[in-house]
C-alpha cells in the first residue's frame, strides 16, 4: 500500500532514531488511523524486532513474545513464565546493536498483567538507558494509552521522549487515496468517513454513490464501524452511544443531554468527558458576544453520518436497494454536508493560518436568530485579525448576495480595526465577485485552497 501523509510524525520518529543514546516514544490513536502502518515504515531499513501482541489471556501472549524473539535472534527460546524473562532478553538485544523495538497494542498486555508497566519503567531506567536503542509503545485506546503518560500516579509518567497522537489527516491528504474519483464526491466521501486513511484506503470506487452502495447500504462493513470504534475504547458503550444519540437528536446541554439518556448529570459529565477525549463529540466555542453557554455537537464526521443517516433514516436505508436508497436519501444528505461542511472550512481556516482561537457567532431574540458559522482570530505579520466566515456547501457559485448577508451580519463588529471577511464555497464564485474581492478585502475559499493546491491569500 503506498504511503500517504503522516511525513510530520514519520519525521519525528527519524529525528528521535538519529540522536545519541537510547530514546523512547509513545504513539496512539483510534483504531484504523494508520499506527502500524507508520511505524512499519519507519522500522523499514533498521534493525528492529515489531511485537505485536493480541486481545488475550498473559500465558497466550508470552507464547507471541517467545516466538517473536526466537525469530528475532534465530534461536529458540521457549515459551516465557513471565514478562521479567522477556525484558532480560529484550535488553540483550538492545545492547547487542542499535534496535528499535515496537510493542504494538501496549494495552493488550498490561490488561493481563497490570504490573508489566512497572516491570517497564525499571527496563527504561535501567537497561534500556545504557543502550543506543528505542523503544516505542503503541495503542489504539486512546484512554488507557494517555493513562500510561498523563498520570503522575502511573509508572511510566514522564518516561517518554517523545509523545505522538495520530489525528485524522487534512482533506487534501485524503484525496490522495482517491485519484479517480471528482474533488466534490472526494469531499463528500471525507464528511461521511472522516479523515482515518484505513477507511479511505479500503474505499476504492471512483464516485461517491458507488462508495455509499457498496460500504454502507445493504450491510457494508463500514455501517457498524462506529460501534465497533465505542466498543473497542469502552469496552461496554451503551451509555456512550446514548449520549451520542441524544446529540444528534438535539440535546446539546448538559441537562438535555442527562435527561434525555436518563442519566444523573454527573454520571452524564464524566461519559460527555470521554467522548470529548476521543474526539467524538466537540464543544462549540462562543465567540464575541454571543452567548456563553457550553453546547455540545457531533465532532467526527463518520459518527455524524451514523446517527444522521443511518440511524436516523434506517427505514429508508433498509426498505430499499442501494441505488434507490441513495436516491431517496439525496434531501437528507445535501442537509447534512451543508452542516458538515462548516467544519471542514473550519478544520482548513485553522490548519492553514494561525489561528489563535475559533468558534461560531451567534444571537437570538424577538428580531430573530443570526448566525456566523465562523469567527475565529488570527494572527499574521505580528497583527490580529478578525476572521468573519460564511460555508456553502451547494451547487451554485457564491456571488455578491451571499457577501452582501455575511457583512451584513457583522455590521456590529465593524468597529474593530482588522476585520476580515471570508467566503467558503465548494462550488466556486460567480466572476463579478472575484472581481471585487481583492479590493474589498474578501478572502474567497474554494476547492483550489480546501484540498491544498493553493495557499492561502494574505490577511493584509
Amino acid at each position: 500500500m503506498e504511503f500517504i501523509g503522516r511525513k510530520k510524525e514519520l519525521s519525528m520518529l527519524e529525528g528521535l532514531y538519529a540522536r545519541d543514546g537510547p530514546s523512547t516514544a509513545l504513539v496512539y490513536g483510534r483504531r484504523r488511523i494508520g499506527k502500524t502502518f507508520l511505524l512499519e515504515r519507519f522500522c523499514e531499513g533498521k534493525r528492529h524486532l515489531f511485537i505485536r501482541p493480541v486481545l488475550a489471556s498473559e500465558r497466550i501472549n508470552l507464547e507471541y513474545l517467545s516466538e517473536a524473539v526466537s525469530e528475532h535472534v534465530g534461536s529458540e527460546m521457549g515459551p516465557y513464565a513471565n514478562y521479567r524473562k522477556f525484558l532480560s532478553d529484550l535488553g540483550e538485544i538492545c545492547r547487542d546493536e542499535k534496535t528499535v523495538v515496537v510493542i504494538d497494542e501496549f494495552p493488550y498486555l498490561t490488561g493481563g498483567c497490570p504490573e508489566l508497566s512497572s516491570y517497564l519503567q525499571h527496563f527504561i531506567d535501567g537497561t534500556l538507558r545504557r543502550t543506543e536503542s528505542m523503544l516505542i509503545l503503541c495503542g489504539s485506546s486512546i484512554s488507557a494509552m494517555r493513562s500510561e503518560f498523563a498520570d503522575s500516579g502511573t509508572p511510566l509518567f514522564g518516561r517518554f521522549d517523545r509523545t505522538i497522537e495520530l489525528t485524522q489527516m487534512p482533506l487534501g491528504e485524503c484525496r490522495l487515496f482517491h485519484p479517480n474519483m471528482s474533488e466534490i464526491d472526494c469531499l463528500r466521501l471525507y464528511m461521511t468517513v472522516g479523515g482515518v486513511p484505513k477507511y479511505h484506503a479500503e474505499i476504492r470506487q471512483d464516485t461517491y454513490e458507488d462508495a455509499l452502495m457498496e460500504n454502507y447500504l445493504g450491510g457494508g462493513w463500514m455501517a457498524d464501524e462506529a460501534g465497533f470504534l465505542l466498543a473497542s475504547e469502552f469496552g461496554n458503550p451503551r451509555r456512550h452511544a446514548d449520549v451520542v444519540s441524544a446529540v444528534s437528536g438535539g440535546a446539546v446541554r448538559l441537562k438535555e443531554i442527562s435527561e434525555r439518556v436518563g442519566m444523573d448529570p454527573s454520571n452524564c459529565q464524566r461519559v460527555i468527558h470521554d467522548l470529548l477525549g476521543i474526539g467524538i463529540l466537540g464543544t462549540v466555542n462562543p465567540m464575541m458576544d454571543a452567548p456563553k453557554r457550553p453546547t455540545y455537537f457531533i465532532k467526527d464526521h463518520m459518527f455524524a453520518f451514523d446517527q444522521d443517516i443511518l440511524k436516523r433514516r434506517r427505514t429508508l436505508v433498509s426498505s430499499m436497494d442501494g441505488g434507490g436508497a441513495v436516491r431517496a436519501l439525496d434531501h437528507h444528505l445535501r442537509t447534512y454536508f451543508g452542516h458538515r461542511f462548516e467544519l471542514v472550512c473550519m478544520d482548513h481556516l485553522s490548519r492553514s493560518r494561525n489561528v489563535l482561537e475559533i468558534g461560531k457567532w451567534w444571537r437570538g431574540g424577538a428580531d430573530g436568530h443570526a448566525e456566523i458559522d465562523i469567527v475565529a482570530t488570527v494572527l499574521e505579520d505580528g497583527l490580529k485579525y478578525d476572521v468573519f466566515g460564511e460555508c456553502k456547501f451547494r451547487e451554485t457559485p457564491v456571488g455578491f448576495a451571499e457577501l452582501d448577508e455575511l457583512d451584513m451580519k457583522t455590521q456590529r463588529f465593524s468597529k474593530n480595526a482588522n476585520v476580515r471577511l471570508m467566503l467558503f464555497s465548494a462550488s466556486g464564485f460567480k466572476d463579478h465577485l472575484r472581481g471585487i474581492a481583492d479590493d474589498a478585502g474578501v478572502k474567497l475559499v474554494g476547492l483550489d485552497e480546501l484540498f491544498g493546491r493553493k495557499a492561502p491569500d494574505g490577511l493584509r
